[in-house]
């Protein structure tokens, strides 16, 4: 992606002080600090990370320090926990291994291996609450020395430290996972034999063992009751050998172990067993989607942008920077679009709506008022595309796109998109003071075609449903949708948004919904989405791609996605491929 539009961040490049510094609490944080286990839900770029990273022990000692009062009803140590990226084609080639027993041994050490990576984390937090520039869940003022606890956990995790401190029981953990790193590879390659890594105690039952960490740390520091939290962020990348013993540890184990795992809305081939044993959402743990497209996403996404202008030497309240769009003027849209299409002229004669006394009718029982506020959005995108029964060519972005509150909701309250935007549109305020409507444009123009490159660049060939790319399905759907808000036939209620109802479409779904081209539409609170699936799920295409597409912001109607697939693909595109001609010019 270009990164000067994405100057955003990505959170796992930061230090502890920078992501401080920058982070801008919101009711996700808030959900996801109360100790418990939680699901966090959320695509690409959309802060799961940093929300993440903010409650490891580092973060909320930096907290501690700037006197945030939230930090008051937090008393646990949070261990963060980065997936590698490497271990899925590590699990993968184990996978292949022909001989049973050999690959059931090499995947104990792999489990051993991500077993110690997690160990190692933990010792990172050690070392932190063994500093003496710590005040926030310090062990230095104990009656227990950091040599009883590290004399501990090296016979716990059979490792030999040269001296009893938590910096050299971090460099024997770390040479314990080179030493399995190493003697995994040899044997995989064939220049070593299965003799290489017997000699490697089992510590592949990773729960287990942190279980078990927990408790030495606690007795020998002298905190029998101090409450762990686990961070596993971007589990979407880890194997399900590693994701479903943490997936079912959220259902009982020691009361105070909580764990939190942040996966994207849809993972591939984790198949959660139904049984009554299964961790059940909103009874053993919490589900929480970011972006949360709720009342409180506006204040949130005002908050980063705020935060972006400060820094910058703008401290007006954001809105006032922001040129919005006219309000619609209902009566001439109406008749506008009465006189060149024969459908909203149909509609209205229909429904006894005469255009001019449109300012007359209330809400009233058996009054119009309800009606037209239902179809005046429908009609402003049709009046403004189409004329004398034609598409209209686009040139740029319709006002009623653009304002604050519809840039923010476009990007669908996304943290990384909504930080990017701020900063291109720094140059402008210090330009012309205030950021025109077309400036609006652009700068959200910029991140749509980031986006859409993004899609294009992601490969579904092997999926077999006929589509190239995330965006070939993208612009299917969006074509389709646009058919139905500005095709030659008027519809009052056109279904934006569709039920997942073919299974041969959910790993394209998936695809999609991970990189936020598609949006999930919560309607069901036993569902647990990361894990079971989109089947069945509503979902609409993201807001972003609604300007493009002459979409309106709303999630209104509903319609299978087997109807959208019906026939073939070609149906709608091969009708609308000579109007689309005109967004050339």
């Amino acid at each position: 992606m270009d990164n000067s539009i994405y100057a955003a961040y990505n959170a796992r490049s930061l230090s502890i002080s920078e992501i401080c510094q920058r982070f801008v609490e919101n009711e996700a944080y808030y959900k996801l600090s109360a100790p418990n286990h939680s699901l966090l839900i959320g695509p690409r770029g959309s802060g799961k990370t940093t929300l993440m990273r903010m409650l490891q022990v580092e973060a909320l000692g930096y907290s501690y320090k700037s006197k945030v009062a939230h930090l008051d009803s937090i008393d646990y140590c949070g261990v963060f926990v980065p997936t590698d990226r490497l271990w899925k084609q590590q699990y993968s080639r184990l996978m292949n291994v022909a001989d049973v027993d050999k690959r059931n041994l090499l995947l104990k050490v792999a489990g051993t291996l991500f077993t110690f990576h997690v160990i190692s984390c933990i010792c990172d937090s050690l070392r932190y609450r063994f500093s003496e520039s710590t005040e926030f869940k310090s062990l230095l003022f104990t009656d227990h020395t950091e040599a009883d606890v590290v004399n501990s956990l090296s016979r716990l995790w059979e490792v030999n430290p040269e001296i009893p401190s938590a910096r050299s029981l971090s460099s024997s953990v770390l040479r314990r996972k080179s030493e399995l790193t190493k003697s995994l590879s040899a044997v995989l390659s064939g220049d070593a034999s299965l003799a290489e890594i017997m000699k490697f105690s089992d510590f592949s039952d990773s729960v287990q063992t942190i279980s078990d960490t927990v408790r030495e740390i606690n007795i020998s520091s002298g905190e029998e009751s101090g409450k762990w939290v686990f961070l596993f962020d971007e589990l979407e990348l880890a194997p399900d050998n590693i994701l479903k013993p943490l997936y079912q540890a959220m259902r009982g184990g020691p009361e105070n172990i909580f764990w939190k795992l942040s996966l994207s809305p849809y993972n591939q081939n984790l198949n959660i067993d139904e049984s009554e044993t299964r961790p059940m959402p909103n009874h053993d743990y919490d589900v929480i989607r970011i972006p949360d497209v709720s009342g409180q996403s506006i204040d949130f996404a005002r908050s980063l942008v705020a935060h972006v202008f400060q820094k910058n030497g703008y401290r007006r309240d954001v809105e006032e920077y922001f040129d919005e769009p006219c309000t619609m003027d209902v009566k001439e849209v109406f008749s506008g679009l009465e006189s060149s299409d024969e459908g909203f002229s149909n509609y209205l004669k229909e429904h006894d709506i005469d255009v001019e006394n449109i300012e007359k009718y209330g809400d009233k029982k058996g009054d119009k008022g309800p009606t037209i506020r239902k179809i005046k959005f429908i009609a402003q995108i049709r009046n403004h595309f189409r004329s004398g029964g034609r598409m209209k060519p686009r040139r740029s972005i319709p006002d009623f796109y653009l304002g604050f509150d519809n840039i923010c909701k476009s990007v669908e309250y996304n943290p990384r998109m909504i930080i990017a935007i701020s900063n291109t549109l720094i140059s402008t305020l210090k330009s012309n003071g205030r950021i025109s409507l077309s400036k609006q444009g652009e700068s959200l123009r910029k991140i749509y075609e980031s986006q859409i490159a993004l899609y294009s660049s992601i490969s579904v060939d092997g999926m077999k449903t006929g589509f190239s790319t995330i965006n070939d399905f993208v612009e299917f759907l969006g074509n389709y949708f646009k058919d139905l808000m500005v095709g030659p036939e008027f519809n009052a209620e056109p279904p934006l948004t569709f039920i997942v109802n073919d299974d041969t479409y959910v790993e394209l779904i998936g695809a999609a919904l991970n990189v936020g081209a598609l949006v999930l539409l919560p309607s069901d609170c036993k569902h647990d989405f990361g894990v079971d699936g989109p089947e069945n799920t509503r979902c609409r295409l993201s807001y972003l791609m609604a300007h493009n597409y002459r979409l309106w912001l709303t999630s209104q109607g509903v319609c299978d996605l087997s109807r959208i697939l019906k026939g073939t693909r070609n149906s709608v595109s091969k009708r609308l491929s000579q109007e689309d001609q005109l967004d050339l010019l």
